[in-house]
């Protein structure tokens, strides 16, 4: 019997849900609020334990890929990841607004990530560059917009990450559901995927 094993990632940071209260910091021109969104960047970006919490997931995750390796397989071994706060720390956008007062906002996501400046998670490169030496394809599914794609295979190639091109980084639809399983499916017609992060 196959095992499929799903890796639940760094849900720390993402399942924060933004909570307002009325404690405001003065700083020079603007008033920042102190919310979840604020605390969970600042916990992602210095927090020994969130960086701990990621190797963890990434040792696991190569655990379960070396014990994928020894199965025998009819189809090509794949494994299929998110990008965002998964391998890619998009902390550094989330505080930039919050510190201009504001939420999540379309423009500013696209203005973030068109600089292809998104940083590593910590043990995301290894698993990855793992995986890859052991024939293993990586396919990003993701629910960045199509206009997004080529800076987002630019930052992955920026960091070194492998199969970073236009067949294995796979971008939301326009008019599409955010949901990922048509995708997955997708890919699932010609690989074995033994992971998904």
């Amino acid at each position: 019997m196959k095992k499929l094993y799903i890796l639940p990632l760094l849900a720390i940071a993402a399942c924060s849900a933004p909570h307002k209260t009325s404690q405001t910091s003065t700083t020079s021109n603007s008033s920042v609020v102190l919310d979840g969104k604020l605390w969970a960047s600042v916990f992602q970006q210095k927090a020994a334990e969130y960086k701990a919490l990621c190797f963890q997931a990434y040792n696991i995750a190569q655990l379960r890929l070396q014990q994928a390796l020894q199965q025998p397989s009819a189809k090509p071994l794949a494994v299929v990841t998110d990008i965002d706060e998964t391998l890619l720390d998009n902390s550094p956008n989330a505080v930039h607004q919050v510190l201009q007062g504001k939420d999540y906002e379309t423009k500013a996501w696209m203005e973030w990530t068109a600089r292809a400046e998104a940083d590593t998670l910590a043990g995301a490169r290894t698993f990855f560059n793992y995986a890859a030496a052991n024939k293993v394809e990586v396919f990003y599914i993701t629910n960045r917009d199509e206009q997004e794609k080529a800076a987002t295979i630019l930052n992955l190639k920026k960091f070194g990450f492998p199969y970073a091109d236009d067949a294995h980084v796979i971008m939301r639809q326009p008019n599409t559901s955010s949901s990922k399983e048509s995708r997955r499916q997708n890919v699932s017609a010609t690989h074995n995927i033994v992971l998904l992060l």
